[in-house]
Parts: structure tokens; sequence; C-alpha cells
């Protein structure tokens, strides 16, 4: 079947009213289609008659239908007269009496919902008003006056139904669903093609073909038999495996992105808090008292380097961390601009914590910033975040220190500053020590060769001047003005030349100041 005739809304709506009418009057509803009857005159009486006639051929031999003319553009109406008697008071529009077939159809349409009223069919008996529309239109067909409403269609659009099944109520249908009901109601009592179609006009026939592609699908007459009917559907099985294939292979993706990437990074999570918990441990150690200031002497300096040697490690593993950190983000990124992202949902689950140690669960709903925590079982102290995750700031304290490692130390921290605060880099490559000169340090010189070049070069124009005039024979009466600037020219090249060798001077100074200040290297020291 085609999917957008499955996914019609309109189809499934003229499906829920057929079963609405063959549960409460399949019985009694004809097997057979009624062809047109003759009609030659529009005159009041006559109507009457063919409205008598077409309710004995649904069952209403006792109905009476008084039919009286209104005005050419109101819709037309149905009354009951007495609740007791099939006694109704019809009124068409002058418009719909313009042609045989046109006043058929309209006659058609109002017996039909004439049926409705008296059979109660989906509350029609309670509010008439319900059976106007599409209703109306759906019951002509099934009673078997199919051909009477094609012949004639109304030029009505359907609206997008609601899951009641005699709504909506206000529209009829339209021509293109005027004829798939048919067809519908047709293969629905196993009528070949010739019953339905005779006593047809052109336009009738056309509406019906436009739904041939259907015909081994929706209008076959193997939906009838019980053993046919109840095979299983193929596409819906294929649909159901593919699915199946398709969740197994996220299954598997999802049990070894847990194995291969989660367990791991929460172990290195936890290893890392344990080296900044020895840290602190190896901070708050205390050396053993003594008097001799020699050895008091050697105890600290050997406690600093230890305790240097393992801030430098500590520098190390925050850079792991903040490279672990901006490919984490760069993913959530990505995921988050696929709409794979939902932070409503860990609403609930950030309101607390838990220690990194021994999983004491701790409360940090009240928090509106980073806090630093303490767990009350094993006194590991670390900061908290509240809230949706977010990569913040780093912003450690400068050493003391010479003014060359501030400078260096004041460099990594914007760089860390950068990586923490979401700036995704190109790549994942570690720091190296050295760097770069950046095109900054070279302008000291490049003022100086603008200088050197701009003295001759500003005389040039005179010069030239004065050749081509004088090869000429010509005076030289721009000679004056030329000279003005050539001297111009000469004096900015002197402020160049100037400007290029303080620079240069102050940075060779400061290069000289940094380089006797500095301290002599230590050999590397590496943690076993």
């Amino acid at each position: 079947m085609d999917s957008r005739l499955a996914a019609d809304p309109v189809a499934r709506h003229i499906l829920e009213i057929l079963s609405t009418l063959e549960k409460a009057a399949g019985v009694r509803a004809h097997y057979r289609i009624l062809d047109p009857p003759p009609l030659t005159s529009t005159d009041l009486s006559t109507l009457q008659t063919v409205a008598r006639v077409l309710g004995d051929w649904i069952g209403l031999r006792n109905a009476m239908f008084d039919v009286t003319v209104i005005e050419h553009n109101e819709a037309p109406r149905l009354v009951r007269i007495d609740p007791d008697h099939e006694e109704f008071a019809m009124e068409l529009p002058a418009a719909a009496l313009a042609t045989a077939d046109t006043a058929l159809a309209a006659l058609t349409r109002q017996v039909a919902r004439a049926y409705l009223i008296t059979s109660n069919i989906g509350g029609s008996s309670v509010d008439p008003s319900r059976t106007a529309g599409s209703l109306a239109d759906v019951t002509a067909i099934f009673l078997g006056m199919g051909k009477l409403i094609l012949n004639a269609p109304a030029a009505g659009a359907m609206i997008h139904p609601r899951a009641t099944a005699s709504l909506p109520e206000d529209k009829p249908l339209s021509p293109e669903y005027l004829a798939f009901t048919h067809r519908l109601v047709s293969a629905m009592r196993g009528l070949d093609w010739n019953q339905h179609t005779s006593g047809m006009n052109t336009q009738a026939l056309g509406y019906l073909r436009k739904w041939d592609p259907y015909r081994d699908t929706v209008f076959s007459q193997a939906l009838r038999n019980v053993l046919t009917a109840s095979a299983s559907h193929r596409p819906l099985m294929d649909a159901v495996e593919d699915n199946h294939l398709a969740l197994a292979r996220f299954d598997q993706l999802q049990r070894v992105f847990q194995a291969t990437v989660l367990l791991p990074l929460q172990q290195e999570v936890e290893n890392y808090h344990r080296m900044c918990r020895e840290g602190v441990e190896r901070l708050n150690a205390r050396e053993q008292d003594t008097y001799d200031p020699c050895l008091l002497y050697l105890n600290q300096l050997r406690r600093r380097m230890d305790l240097q040697r393992y801030a430098d490690m500590l520098q190390v593993q925050q850079d792991h961390v903040v490279n672990r950190l901006r490919v984490l983000s760069a993913g959530l990124s990505d995921l988050q601009a696929r709409d794979l992202v939902h932070p409503e949902k860990a609403r609930d689950q950030m309101s607390s914590t838990h220690c990194p140690f021994d999983g004491t669960a701790i409360n940090i709903q009240e928090m509106s910033h980073d806090t630093r925590v303490k767990c009350p079982t094993c006194g590991y102290a670390f900061l908290a975040t509240p809230g949706i995750p977010q990569i913040s700031a780093l912003r450690p304290a400068a050493p003391v220190g010479d003014e060359g490692a501030g400078l260096a130390e004041e460099d990594a921290t914007e760089k860390r500053t950068e990586l923490f605060s979401g700036t995704r880099a190109e790549s994942a490559a570690p720091v190296k020590s050295e760097t770069k000169p950046s095109p900054k340090s070279n302008k000291a010189a490049t003022i100086l060769a603008w200088g050197i070049a701009l003295l001759p070069l500003s005389w040039l124009p005179m010069l030239g001047y004065l050749v081509t005039m004088i090869m000429q024979g010509k005076d030289s009466p721009l000679t004056p003005q030329l000279g003005q600037l050539g001297i111009a020219g000469s004096l900015l090249g002197l402020f160049l030349v100037l400007l290029g060798l303080i620079g240069i001077t102050r940075k060779w100074a400061a290069k000289r100041g940094s380089t006797a200040g500095s301290p002599p290297a230590a050999p590397a020291l590496q943690e076993k």
C-alpha cells in the first residue's frame, strides 16, 4: 500500500465513518447500487416524488418530505417536523435545482440525513446538525446512492479530521474523496466495475479512474476473505526486522562505548583525584623536629624539591584533564547540534554529587556557583559545580619568582583559561617549552629598514624630473616643490630610523637583564 494513502487523514476518517455505519445498519443496507432515476422536471411535486422513491430505497417507507425552495445562496436545511413520525421539512436552495443531476444530488444528501436522524446513528437524532457535511456524503454512498452523488459532486474541501468518527460535519467531501468512498463501498460489497459505474457521466468516471493505482491493494477482493485478509503484512515485518537490526547495532555500540570510553575515563578521573589527595597529604605532612640548623636546611630543601616535583606532576595532569575537557566539550557540542542532548533530563540528578573515593552523597542543591565541599566521611575536599555542568575559567595564583617565570606562567594560564572557557583548538598536541617569535618582535627592525629606505627614495621624484627636463631642453618650474617633498621625506626617514634604533636598544637591554636574572635549569625528575 502507498504510504501516502496510509497516512491520509481524510481516508482514515472515511473508513471510521463506514465502520460506524456498517456496525449500526450493515444488515439493512443494499448490496446493489441505485441507478439514477429519471428526473425531467425540478418542480416541487416531482422533487417530493423522487424524495419518496429514495426514501423507499433505503428503508424509509413511511417518510414524508415537504420540499420548499429557499434563497439562491443559502445552505440546504432539513428539519424533522414530528418527533413521533418520519415527517421532514426539506429546504433546497435554488442553485441546487439548476440541473437534474444537481437536484438529484441535493435530494440524495437530504434523504441520507433523514436516514441518520431516524436511525440515531452517531447521535444524529439528538443533534441533527451532526449529519451535515462528510457524514451525509458517506452515508448516501454507503446506502447505495453513490451514482447520484458522483454525477453532480459538490466542490467541497475536507478539513483535517479529529478522532471522532462523525467529524467533521460542516464540510462535504471533495469529488476525489467521493469517488474514493464509492469504490470502497463497492469493494466492500464485492461489486464489479460494471455494477458500480453504469449510468455515470464522464466526469464521475474520471474521478473513479484516478484511484486505479490502488485497485490491487485497497480495493482488492482478497480483503473480504478471512484467510487472505489475516495474512501477515510483509512491509511491517520487514520494517520491524530492520529496526531490530539497527537497535542491535546501537546496543552493541552502547556497550562498547561503556566499556572502552566511560569506564576507563571514570578510572582515569579517580586516579586524578587520588593524585590531588596525595598532594594535599604531602603538603600537610610535617618533618621531624630538629634543632640542627644545617639538618633543618637540608630537610626543608628536600621537602621543597619534593613538593615542586609533585606540583609539576600535577601540572602535567592538569594538561591531560584540559585535553579531556576539550575533546568532551567538542563532542557535546556536536551532539547538541544534532538535538541529541537534553539538559532538562539531568536537572534532578545535578542537585547532588558524591565523593570520588567512598561515594558519599553530598547535597549541592542550594549552591549557586562553584563551591569547595568536604566529604563528611573521608574528609577529601574537592570543587563541586551545581546545576548543568559548565566549563568555567581556571584562575590559579601565579607562583612567586622572577619576572620571566611569572610571564611564562601567565602565558600558560591564558592558554588554560581559553581551554576551560570552551574555546576549541585546532589539535590536541601538548604544549612545548619553546615559543615561536611573534611578529611584534621584529617591529623595531622593520621601522629602521623603512627609515633607511625612505632617505634616498624621497629625492627620486625631483631627480627624475630634473633629468627629464634637461634632456628635453625645457625649464623646470616644479623643482622647488619637489625639493620640499624630498626634505619632508628625509625628515620622516630620519624619524623612523630613530624609532627603530630606540626599539632595538630596549629589546637588547630587556633580553640581557632577563638572561642575567634567570636561575640555572634543574635536571628533570620522574615520579616512579
